[in-house]
């Protein structure tokens, strides 16, 4: 069972039943310019979807604040349609910009639409890359590329783990660079005067 609700500031749809599915939006397309015909496939790039988030700026409402894509990603054959979501923002100009997509694949670019960042020389594009959900790839020119910032007090920064179980930490301690291993266990200290001592202490 389902209501819909439309007025001239909200739409609100609701879905009523003992079972787990909730209300839908579908958005669809077709190549073939005949409504109901679902015979023209669409084709890797086009948008199956697009929702656009827009205000007035004192002139009229014609500017894109934000936008979500839906676009096929890849060859589309019977039943089988690949696609990634898009996200756009506008920084302040009339021109909105991609700022994050997922893609048929899993995975997750920042900044890029590069999947292959890790790969690239001096004069590629910049961004992250979340390949499949498994390995983080960051590329930028001339600057940090990550930045942890451990607040309040010293310890790890970065744990490694084996097997469910941690192994090692990377750490800070009085402005020196650690390496601990077995739990919190200090094997290594890289000092602020460049002292480096093996084995634990200060």
């Amino acid at each position: 069972i389902a209501s819909c609700l439309v007025g001239s500031e909200m739409c609100i749809r609701d879905r009523y039943g003992a079972h787990s599915g909730g209300s839908i939006i579908a958005l669809g397309k077709s190549r073939s310019s005949t409504v109901g015909d679902a015979t023209g496939a669409v084709q890797n790039g086009d948008t199956l979807g697009d929702i656009r988030f827009g205000g007035s700026d004192g002139t009229d409402m014609h500017n894109t604040a934000a936008q979500i894509l839906g676009v096929v990603d890849g060859s589309v054959s019977s039943n089988t349609l690949p696609g990634r979501i898009v996200f756009l923002t506008n920084s302040g100009s009339s021109n909105h910009v991609e700022r994050l997509r997922i893609d048929s694949s899993g995975n997750v670019l920042v900044g890029t639409t590069d999947t292959a960042i890790y790969d690239n020389g001096d004069s590629a594009s910049e961004g992250i890359v979340l390949r499949g959900g498994e390995v983080i790839d960051i590329a930028r020119k001339g600057d940090l590329q990550l930045t942890l910032n451990r607040q309040t007090n010293d310890g790890p920064h970065i744990a490694f783990y084996r097997s469910g179980g941690v192994r090692s930490y990377i750490s800070t301690r009085n402005n020196a660079f650690c390496i601990d291993v077995n739990s919190t266990n200090e094997r290594l200290r890289i000092d602020s005067d460049g002292r480096c001592i093996v084995g634990g202490g200060s």
